[in-house]
């Protein structure tokens, strides 16, 4: 199954702006409107979301051999071994992946976006609903816990 995601940057925009507005306040108080601030941060903002956090996950969580994504990494990035899969942290980074790629920001995020929407798909659900959480190779161990599509 294809993830059909259209480009839409206004997006990133919106909640670069968003941003902003929460980390100046609703009040500015130096005589600058919002669109002053927003054209002065916004590339700022973009920049951090495609320098740093969207290449650190797209370059270091993509799991080709297990599928999905792998999130045990420590403060410096570094990796800390296998970890449990979670269908919530798997979730976010698919959301993340096809904002992205549907915002315009390249193919790679379309095919890391579906790395993950087939590992929660395959992996993490079964007739009987879904697992919160697997093994780092996709699993299903005794014991673990399950909720119910009812």
């Amino acid at each position: 199954m294809s993830l059909c995601l259209r480009g839409n940057k206004r997006f990133f925009s919106s909640l670069l702006a968003a941003l902003i507005f929460l980390l100046i306040g609703a009040n500015p108080g130096v005589g600058q409107d919002n669109a002053a601030l927003g054209r002065k941060y916004i590339p700022r903002l973009e920049k951090i979301l495609k320098d740093n956090i969207a290449s650190f996950w797209l370059s270091k969580s993509l799991d080709h051999v297990n599928s999905g994504y792998t999130i045990n990494f420590g403060p410096k990035g570094e990796p800390k071994g296998p970890g449990t899969k979670m269908i919530v942290s798997q979730a976010r980074n698919v959301w993340l992946f096809s904002r992205m790629a549907r915002a315009g920001y390249g193919k790679q995020n379309l095919d890391a976006a579906e790395l993950g929407y087939r590992f929660l798909a395959e992996k993490m659900w079964d007739a009987n609903g879904h697992f919160r959480k697997i093994n780092t190779k996709g699993r299903r161990e005794k014991g673990r816990e399950k909720d119910s599509t009812s």
